[in-house]
């Protein structure tokens, strides 16, 4: 079964917070992802997030797909999160708690709140100084048949209560701890029959538009 990874670097990637307590200010390219309950107190953080999937052959049957964002440091305690596809599109470069992008708010109100489709949504618990898990599948099934490739998410907390985590971004120095997307798959038999499918390690780099794109390593 093939498996492919797709692990950006900033120059490709698309991946930022969106803070309650700076609605209007874009962090483009940041260090760090935060995620944060308010508990209470108005200044919640939600990570948005997006992979180009289209490297996956058109109909193939996605079998597992797992997403990682690695930790640097909290929560405390253990805390519930959430995974869901986002139906606005958004630039991350303009980015915020408001709007998707520069003059246009998010159509679901603020922190993108009904801007999901929580169909396939993934949540779990994450315990202190742990990496983010999601499993993902039916997203990137959806993603790749539906949505030409791309898979927008966001990630946010459930929990009422005060909890906070910082994560590694696209811009870590070190590429293993940069967010991961790792993608088993069983290829469409071709067309008219004919040889089996065939599959090679290789550095992939796309652009898919001037906002999206990915590199990553396809594995036998």
């Amino acid at each position: 079964m093939p498996t492919i990874v797709i692990q950006p670097d900033e120059s490709a990637a698309l991946d930022t917070s969106i803070s309650e307590t700076s609605p209007d200010t874009p962090t483009p390219s940041p260090i760090t992802l935060l995620l944060l309950a308010d508990g209470g107190s108005s200044n919640k953080e939600s990570i948005v997030i997006s992979f180009d999937v289209s490297v996956v052959p058109a109909g193939s049957t996605i079998d597992t797909a797992t997403l990682r964002i690695s930790n640097i440091s909290g929560p405390t305690g253990d805390h519930d999160y959430r995974c869901a596809r986002l139906t606005q599109p958004w630039v991350e470069a303009e980015v915020t708690w408001n709007s998707y992008e520069f003059g246009n708010v998010w159509p679901g109100g603020a922190g993108a709140a009904s801007d999901v489709d929580l169909t396939d949504a993934e949540t779990g618990t994450v315990l202190n100084d742990e990496d983010l898990e999601f499993t993902i599948t039916p997203l990137t099934q959806d993603a790749l048949d539906d949505r030409s490739g791309f898979l927008d998410m966001l990630i946010n907390t459930t929990d009422i209560s005060a909890a906070g985590g910082s994560y590694h971004s696209s811009s870590s120095g070190a590429r293993s701890l940069r967010p991961r997307l790792t993608i088993e798959y069983t290829a469409a038999p071709p067309d008219g029959g004919g040889a089996p499918v065939k599959f090679r390690n290789h550095p992939i780099r796309r652009n898919a538009d001037e906002n999206r794109g990915f590199d990553g390593q396809e594995i036998l």
